[in-house]
């Protein structure tokens, strides 16, 4: 494993350990979720397939669960899911660096695809979203966030930069994998070949602490071309 890798998911270990408390504490509020929800709700329907990248602890498939949804899930980290199956067994869970493709997902199709907080940390989404393309159903949604690059911004400015930077110097090495932001351009240039935009948003993800500096995303909803 890369050491940019077992640093993001060494991260992602330990995270697990607060991760709920976090999301919901209003320092640290991830606004992320109701937003997927959002844009989501209106193509549910009972034992519709949902494939979650970055699922994390789960909070956010909780909410399609309840609907009667079948519930894949991805993760880098091996706590986080360990979380996740704690609360949920009937999730199909895997451990996976989604760079390297989706073979163990191979002749599978899903109706609804979350990517959320998860595309700012790898480097060629072009190749990620082509995976997804082959793993969504004809008519399926799929919804994904970036974080956007801001050249004005304290913490956005840079287009590739260590995750603590313009937080912390010098940078601890937890805090020192790559974050990686687009242009929303950039991020359009690579969907209209094979895919059609059908919402999109810029939100503020959650606040940075102390200086409780906004960190903005894109979200969008897309599907297949016609």
């Amino acid at each position: 494993m890369k050491q940019e890798l077992r640093l993001l998911e060494d991260y992602n270990d330990k995270l697990s350990e607060i991760y709920d408390k976090e999301i919901t504490n209003p320092d640290h509020f991830w606004y992320v979720p109701p937003k997927v929800k959002e844009f989501l709700s209106p193509y549910i329907k009972s034992n519709c397939k949902v494939l979650d990248i970055g699922i994390g602890t789960g909070k956010t498939a909780e909410y399609f669960s309840e609907k009667k949804c079948v519930i894949t899930g991805v993760d880098i980290s091996q706590k986080m899911l360990d979380a996740a199956k704690s609360q949920h067994p009937d999730w199909e869970l895997f451990k996976a660096d989604i760079q390297s493709g989706f073979d163990f997902l191979e002749g599978q199709k899903f109706d609804i695809i979350i990517a959320a907080g998860i595309f700012e940390f790898v480097e060629n989404i072009e190749t990620v979203l082509e995976h997804l393309y082959s793993l969504s159903n004809t008519s399926g949604k799929i919804c994904f966030t970036y974080e956007e690059y801001i050249p004005d911004s304290r913490l956005q400015q840079w287009k590739i930069s260590e995750l603590g930077k313009g937080i912390t110097d010098p940078i601890p090495g937890n805090l020192s994998f790559l974050v990686y932001r687009r242009t929303a351009e950039e991020v359009e240039n690579i969907l209209t070949p094979i895919f059609q935009i059908l919402k999109s948003e810029r939100i503020i993800a959650y606040y940075k602490t102390p200086d409780k500096i906004p960190v903005q995303y894109n979200i969008l909803l897309i599907q297949k071309n016609a």
